[in-house]
């Protein structure tokens, strides 16, 4: 069988990686990833016309975009393999979910698994959530013991660091630890917005040093 990659950045190469281990043939787009790049991970780059008509399993890993809004739409599906197999766990607005339960229901697609929706939570009475070919999860795919594992170092060194040097958080800490700890949470959001704004700018100074080797496989 044949996988397609959407988006071969941090996780997307990850996916792949699972597919060459199963003997699949892995094909990926993804504008930012050299041919180079493409031998050491053992896939085929391709353009995403090339992919939407080859792969037996569909799988999207980009970021939401005006150009990658509806990515996979009604006239894509048309172009897809009888029987082809969608999972989608980026981002709501890639698929066009009414162009998807369409298909979907008339079996052109075989089955749907999705982790992320338009308008989220989706609600109960959601037409994709009626099928039987769909196997849907709420916006949780990275929520697993390793993941939480790994973070939880992180973000209590940040608080213990945090207090350490400012004795006005360390009281805040003492008296309201879940304003403290939402608290650095929400810096911690506010600084990567403001790398991407300055990588947008043209500008970033190191934070553009530190982020470009990322950007080859960024989707």
């Amino acid at each position: 069988k044949t996988l397609g990659v959407i988006g071969c950045g941090n996780i997307g190469w990850i996916g792949a990686d699972r597919g060459v281990g199963l003997k699949m043939k892995v094909i990926a787009f993804d504008p930012f990833l050299s041919q180079e790049r493409a031998v050491q991970l053992g896939v085929e780059k391709v353009e995403l016309d090339d992919l939407i008509k080859r792969a037996d399993f569909i799988t999207l890993h980009t970021p939401l975009t005006e150009k990658t809004k509806n990515i996979i739409d009604a006239d894509a599906i048309k172009r897809m393999k009888k029987g082809v197999r969608i999972v989608n766990c980026a981002r709501g607005g890639l698929v066009d979910e009414a162009a998807l339960y369409d298909a979907l229901k008339s079996g052109h697609i075989a089955g749907a698994g999705l982790d992320v929706f338009d308008v989220e939570p989706a609600p109960p009475d959601h037409p994709l959530l009626t099928l039987s070919n769909v196997i849907s999860s709420p916006h949780m795919a990275g929520v697993t013991v390793e993941a939480m594992d790994a973070r939880s170092p992180a973000g209590g060194a940040k608080v213990v660091a945090r207090a350490w040097v400012d004795p006005a958080y360390k009281k805040l800490l003492m008296t309201d630890p879940s304003k403290a700890l939402n608290q650095v949470g929400v810096e911690g959001a506010e600084s990567g917005r403001r790398r991407g704004r300055a990588l947008q700018a043209g500008g970033g100074g190191e934070h553009r040093r530190r982020a470009q080797p990322r950007r080859l496989y960024a989707l």
